[in-house]
């Protein structure tokens, strides 16, 4: 494994408890850059840290309880300060039911030392192992 894709899969996990444990400020705080974009089917943009907060406080209130990120590719851009991730993502609700799978792209953008979400761009419909 590269050590750019475990660091991803670290900050992945990270997202994965902390989005599990219903903690969506510390989320958004943790590992989203202040200028950061969101784009998901079927929204507006979310621009900046407290609409991406906001977007992830409403799959929550869908039933979105399990969130699985899955890293399939890790790269760097430019040098290193900027990484990109492709993968496949779902969530689901708690009895495992699914409620939104896809695929995603998302730029990471190294701020202080450590990596944060700056572009998420997320895909419905089968993940590439489906």
């Amino acid at each position: 494994m590269s050590e750019q894709l475990g660091l991803i899969q670290n900050r992945n996990q990270k997202f994965k408890e902390l989005f599990e444990g219903g903690d969506i400020e510390a989320l958004g705080d943790a590992l989203y850059v202040q200028d950061c974009k969101m784009m998901v089917p079927g929204e507006k943009t979310a621009e900046g840290k407290e609409d991406a907060k906001k977007l992830l406080t409403s799959l929550k209130t869908e039933g979105a309880v399990v969130v699985n990120l899955q890293a399939i590719e890790v790269g760097p851009v430019n040098g290193g300060d900027v990484l990109y991730e492709r993968g496949d993502y779902d969530f689901a609700k708690a009895d495992k039911t699914p409620l939104k799978m896809g695929k995603y792209l998302v730029i990471w953008k190294r701020i202080d030392g450590e990596y944060k979400r700056y572009t998420e761009i997320l895909n419905s419909g089968n993940n590439s192992n489906a």
